[in-house]
């Protein structure tokens, strides 16, 4: 594999990709006062005042630092794998999970997400 999993068949028709292109500016103009306040996920653009900052003299620590840093406004884990099933297939899977402070020394949100990919299909 090169490092993509993609259904067959999975090209973009031309007639789609031509509506898309045509549609795209309707949707800037739709989308561009979401984006004029630079709130970005979650607020995340807003004033960052009492979390923590990344420093580059940070060492890391195992295994400590696999878990939850709280005092950070938002962070994520990454689990990906190519996996060979016992059918002979290939399997492609990701599992996400996030976490994001509502406030500095505030409350905690966690969402997770989970996809697995075969060569026919995208599951999450």
């Amino acid at each position: 594999m090169n490092g993509r999993i993609r259904p067959e068949g999975f090209a973009a028709k031309p007639r789609i990709v031509r509506t898309l292109r045509r549609l795209a500016p309707a949707f800037a103009l739709i989308a561009a006062p979401l984006c004029v306040h630079g709130q970005g996920f979650a607020g995340l653009g807003q004033d960052g005042e009492g979390y923590d900052l990344p420093r580059e003299e940070t060492v890391l620590r195992f295994p400590e630092d696999h878990g939850p840093h709280p005092g950070f406004r938002i962070e994520w884990w990454y689990l990906t794998a190519v996996l060979d099933g016992a059918d002979g297939r290939t399997y492609g899977v990701q599992w996400t999970l996030f976490r994001s402070a509502l406030a500095a020394d505030g409350p905690q949100v966690w969402m997770g997400h989970m996809g697995v990919t075969t060569p026919d299909a995208h599951h999450s």
